[in-house]
């Protein structure tokens, strides 16, 4: 996410005369590629009769971002900030990471702060300033994390091209969300499932600004539920 500024025509309300305002916006910049790996350590935890799958998960997200365009909003490239930038990550359940994770951000290992940052969300993350100028060309980046969680895993496919392999050491997956694995092995000591989702399968775009699409992100995601085939009852 990248701040600017713009100027709008505005009528004053006393005198009826128009004056240019300044407003302050964020435009907001999907990857061109995403691959997500997640690797899944399961047990059943019990309490009377009934038992819950709960996970441990290695995560690893990495990507690259191509220039940022504001082409599209005809801002004045002097009034982009791109000494704010930041990369924002979106997380349901924060409480869920384990570890201190790092961003590597074109090379270099950047600390997160608590929080979605300039992103106008819906849902708690994390996030890091990073350098973008008016010259990148192209960014990459890459972050590991450990999360804890019980019955289901989701990710949103935020990219042009986004890949992710989930597998887990569970036998009964139930795949689940906006789309089904490409290709998926389910085996007694587990399964491995890969996803290859295109742009142009969602329906929201890889840029924007002053608007919100976090509705249709979340009817986005997919994944799987940890499902228990023969319950208590």
């Amino acid at each position: 996410v990248i701040p600017y500024s713009y100027l709008a025509v505005e009528k004053d309300s006393e005198t009826e005369k128009e004056r240019f305002v300044e407003h302050t916006a964020v435009a907001t910049f999907l990857p061109e590629d995403l691959r997500i790996a997640s690797d899944l350590k399961t047990e059943v935890r019990h309490r009377g009769i009934f038992e819950a799958p709960v996970y441990s998960s290695s995560t690893k997200l990495e990507g690259r971002f191509l220039a940022p365009d504001f082409g599209p909003w005809k801002v004045d490239p002097g009034r982009i900030d791109w000494e704010r930038a930041q990369v924002v990550f979106e997380v349901s359940d924060v409480h869920a990471i384990q570890n201190r994770a790092e961003l590597n951000w074109a090379g270099e290992a950047l600390s997160f702060e608590p929080g979605a940052g300039l992103f106008s969300a819906q849902l708690p993350g994390f996030h890091s300033e990073v350098v973008v100028t008016a010259e990148s060309e192209e960014l990459g980046f890459a972050v590991e994390f450990d999360l804890k969680g019980s019955f289901m895993l989701r990710f949103a496919p935020l990219a042009k091209n986004t890949e992710a392999t989930l597998k887990a050491d569970w036998a009964d997956p139930s795949f689940q969300g906006a789309y089904l694995p490409t290709t998926s092995e389910v085996r007694p000591d587990g399964f491995e499932a890969i996803w290859r989702i295109p742009h142009l399968g969602r329906n929201f775009p890889q840029s924007w600004s002053r608007t919100s699409h976090a509705a249709a992100i979340k009817a986005s995601a997919f994944g799987f539920d940890l499902l228990t085939p023969v319950d208590a009852y």
